[in-house]
């Protein structure tokens, strides 16, 4: 497990306990921080984006948790530049868990794989769940070849909660002392309860509207009154039992969506104490995007009325030479792995994207087959494991 120690001494602690201290940036990396921070007696407080230009913090001592050394250097340098002199602790922690506990999903967007996919390559027929012994068996074998992870993911590009053994995964998951993080559509009956809450981490929402005029354009196949339903029942057992459960609402921008939609959407987040984050939409369909493979109309036609800038994504374009320099952001340190135990390269669905069965295979064969891999390659050459 990672070593938290390190970073915060006991003569740290202590300073800290005198200071204001500011977490920096929302990721799942930064709030196991934070949760290790308050489990020691220190008293956090958030800011999402880079912008110090109000100077309003006394004494300010900056905690910078993340996944990437880039966006690190950068809330590093903002407050530097705003507060010089201040005390700063900067922490990457590259190890990504990723695990597909479902193998479909209840809607088909069509940004996504599940509803863009080429059928020649990649079938949701016969895809299931992961089962609880199977699972356990996984995290073993995590725990002694990812000891800096923190967290398990439990989304790639299924629904979670189709998962019928969902609750017995997560208590696993929370024995061996990991932080859970789930990402869900929320379009779906779940039975909540006080237990199941308090075994989830961090929750993120992804949604892409308010009104269902506007949300099922994109989200296909959903219901947005289900949706707000399932918040406000979160909101309420997390307040009436006092739970630590994190919420953040994943709000997909696209060009008919940020009026009313957006605004009523923020207010319901700030009314239910949940985190609200747009951020931009984005397209999933690596051979699509790479001119490997056609975009069909269907495709172009959504892309073309939903996307502001569309001829960006429609125009394949090579990537920059020092941008070809580095490496790719899931080469190394991170985790994928299917609902049915098998490696995957990273989130793309494709049936030569599939290795073998994690348990019968070294952490470097892992390695080995991503190095030189032919999507790898692709996608590298159109920058697009940075996009």
């Amino acid at each position: 497990m990672f070593k938290f120690e390190q970073y915060f001494p006991d003569e740290i602690i202590e300073q800290m306990k005198r200071q204001q201290v500011i977490l920096c940036g929302v990721n799942d990396f930064a709030m196991a921080v934070e949760r290790w921070l308050q489990n020691k007696g220190i008293t956090v407080s958030e800011i999402q984006k880079p912008d110090l230009k109000e100077k309003r913090y006394k004494e300010p001592f900056f905690v910078i948790a993340d996944f990437k050394e880039q966006s690190a250097e950068k809330w590093q340098k903002k407050c530097e530049s705003y507060y010089p002199g201040a005390s700063v602790i900067k922490i990457v922690n590259p190890v990504e868990i990723r695990i597909e506990i479902s193998g479909n999903c209840n809607l088909r967007c069509r940004s996504c794989q599940t509803g863009n996919h080429n059928p020649e390559v990649f079938s949701h027929k016969g895809r299931g769940f992961m089962t609880p012994d199977r699972y356990r068996k996984i995290l073993d074998k995590i725990e002694i070849e990812y000891p800096d992870a923190v967290s398990v993911f439990f989304f790639i590009c299924g629904e979670p909660f189709l998962n019928p053994h969902l609750k017995e995964i997560l208590k696993i998951t929370k024995e061996k002392g990991y932080q859970t993080v789930l990402s869900s559509n929320l379009s779906l009956k779940i039975s909540w309860d006080k237990e199941l809450l308090s075994l989830i981490d961090i929750l993120k929402i992804s949604v892409s509207g308010f009104y269902q005029e506007v949300y099922e354009t994109t989200h296909n196949g959903g219901n947005i009154e289900l949706v707000k339903k399932n918040m406000l029942r979160i909101s309420e057992l997390k307040e009436e039992h006092h739970l630590s459960i994190r919420v953040l609402i994943g709000y997909h921008l696209y060009v008919n969506n940020q009026g009313k939609d957006l605004t009523d959407m923020e207010k319901l987040c700030q009314k239910l104490g949940f985190i609200f984050a747009p951020v931009k939409a984005l397209y999933f369909n690596l051979f699509y995007l790479s001119g490997a493979e056609p975009f069909p109309e269907s495709a172009k036609k959504f892309i073309e009325s939903y996307y502001p800038e569309p001829e960006k994504l429609l125009t394949p374009v090579p990537a920059e030479p020092e941008l070809l320099r580095k490496p790719c952001r899931n080469s190394r340190d991170k985790l994928f792995i299917d609902w049915d135990g098998k490696v995957m390269l990273c989130e793309i669905l494709h049936k030569n994207a599939v290795f073998e069965d994690y348990l019968t295979t070294d952490k470097k064969e892992i390695e080995e087959w991503r190095k030189n891999h032919a999507i790898c390659q692709l996608c590298r050459q159109y920058g697009l494991d940075y996009k």
